[in-house]
């Protein structure tokens, strides 16, 4: 598998793009055991880190001077910096929890591999890698210390899935295509016909992950090369480049489990990664299993109605149990792998119809949020439900998307466009009356000029013809190319209406009303 991701520099630096290969490493028996015990380190260092660090944030939040300072208001200049020098002294700075991660490290040590125990050369987590861990721990610590989450949870020691390093000479280094590491030197498996990875390959290394995945019960090892330079155009069979990136401006109205897109070269109407839940059934029916197989192990932990008791418990697991464990993770890789791929196909043909790329901005973690007004239905009496869009935000991961377009845009130069959504409001203008009008989320079809139109393919539609501000409108451009649009968009709704589609589509609706 191969994947490639562009990262830009500063902004007063050189430009540099880098490009990611995956690639599955050659390993033995002794390999697997000597990588599983390095994880398991790794894992130990990052909960130690957790748990010492948030001890100091907990006495940061209760201490009188932080209760002082967040009294401040918020425009006051004293504020922000007497923040800073609390931070300092309670050592909860990114320079601190490095240091601590460095010296934690020499609690850790593992024998070199290719040694026996009377030459005694111990070796213990490279520094570079202690630092990555420093800053993963980081983040997670800046969420409670910022009042983003509640509680921090620690790694089990078969859940860290990546360590990397910094650079290419010390640590984990890719040299004359085997991986080595403290004694491990492990082969990477390049397919005969993978001229593509081959070609990456003949960039320069920066620095190395090595990914641990447990496929179908089995781990495996693959490394991770991140590569300087963009990633080359893959050819098809004919010999004709492939996801060539085309010309003209297009319109994205994304939503939580549906994409619209409008430009001169074409439109797309489409689920997002429809196969996810294909797979969600079955995961359910495992979840299902595997919380009748824990009740009938551990019954004094449930309480008569089911539910888990509070308080400290021992578990016991049945070898049934743990398959049905590795069953369910296996689905939820392949709900990622194949997210991944279908997101990958749709930035691919969206990219096709253009290079000028805008879309409204979207708070996916907001709608994720269960709402906190208490509403009753007016046919049942009964309070209404108040979850939002959290699981099928988790499931089609929309924000995935934007952020491959981006990716992919860097690597001529160009950025996805994001519009202030406030003030062009596209769900709602009209562009014949040059207003806007109000409509409900379940209203998916409307009228415009006397025309059907479908309420995400017409928003997309608008969002193209926004001008370089990114806050205004071009009506005469609309209402130039509007005939052209409808054509396209009847097109489009006739070919799904021959295949099974999600309500929010409004397919149905819209094919009920032509009709």
């Amino acid at each position: 598998m191969i994947k490639a991701t562009s990262k830009k520099n500063k902004p007063n630096s050189t430009l540099k793009d880098n490009m990611v290969l995956e690639l599955e490493l050659v390993t033995s028996g002794s390999d697997i055991k000597a990588l599983d015990k390095r994880f398991k380190i790794a894992a130990n260092i990052y909960n130690t880190l957790i748990r010492v660090f948030k001890k100091r944030v907990n006495r940061l939040h209760h201490s009188k001077e932080y209760k002082e300072t967040c009294d401040l208001h918020k425009d006051d200049p004293n504020r922000k910096r007497r923040f800073k020098e609390l931070r300092e002294e309670y050592e909860l700075s990114k320079g601190d929890i490095e240091k601590y991660a460095t010296d934690l490290t020499k609690r850790f040590t593992f024998q070199k591999v290719g040694t026996t125990k009377f030459q005694t050369p111990r070796v213990h987590i490279h520094s570079q890698i202690a630092q990555n861990l420093a800053y993963r721990a980081l983040q997670a610590i800046e969420q409670m210390m910022f009042h983003r989450a509640d509680e921090l949870t620690f790694h089990n020691l078969e859940s860290l899935g990546t360590l990397e390093g910094k650079s290419n000479t010390t640590g984990i280094r890719f040299i004359d295509r085997k991986v080595k590491w403290a004694g491990l030197e492990m082969k990477i498996r390049v397919k005969k016909n993978d001229t593509y990875a081959r070609q990456m390959l003949t960039n320069k290394v920066k620095y190395c992950r090595i990914v641990r995945k447990t496929i179908r019960g089995k781990v495996r090892f693959y490394v991770q090369l991140v590569l300087e330079g963009t990633p080359p155009l893959k050819l098809d069979k004919e010999g004709n480049f492939k996801h060539m990136i085309g010309t003209g401006t297009v319109g994205i109205d994304i939503g939580v489990s549906q994409v619209a897109v409008t430009s001169e070269n074409g439109m797309i109407h489409e689920e997002l990664a429809p196969g996810v839940f294909q797979l969600e059934q079955k995961k359910k029916r495992l979840l299902r299993a595997m919380d009748r197989s824990r009740k009938a192990n551990n019954p004094e932990n449930f309480n008569e109605d089911g539910t888990v008791k509070k308080g400290k418990k021992k578990w016991v697991n049945s070898k049934h149990y743990e398959k049905l464990r590795f069953r369910h993770k296996d689905i939820c890789r392949k709900q990622k792998v194949y997210r991944i791929q279908a997101h990958n196909r749709m930035a691919n043909q969206i990219l096709a119809l253009g290079d000028d790329v805008k879309v409204e901005e979207m708070n996916f973690a907001g709608l994720k949020k269960r709402s906190k007004k208490t509403e009753k239905s007016k046919k049942t009496g009964r309070n209404k439900r108040k979850k939002r869009f959290g699981k099928s935000i988790g499931h089609r991961a929309p924000a995935s998307l934007l952020l491959i377009i981006d990716r992919k845009l860097g690597y001529i130069d160009k950025d996805l466009k994001c519009i202030n959504t406030k003030k062009v409001a596209a769900s709602q203008y009209n562009h014949v009356s040059n207003q806007r009008v109000k409509k409900a989320l379940s209203v998916r079809v409307h009228i415009v000029d006397g025309k059907l139109v479908q309420r995400d393919l017409y928003s997309s539609f608008v969002l193209m013809f926004v001008n370089n501000d990114l806050e205004t409108i071009n009506q005469v451009g609309m209402i130039q190319f509007f005939e052209e649009y409808l054509k396209i968009q009847d097109d489009i709704m006739k070919k799904n209406s021959e295949i099974a589609t999600p309500k929010c589509m409004g397919v149905k609706e819209f094919v009920k009303k032509v009709s």
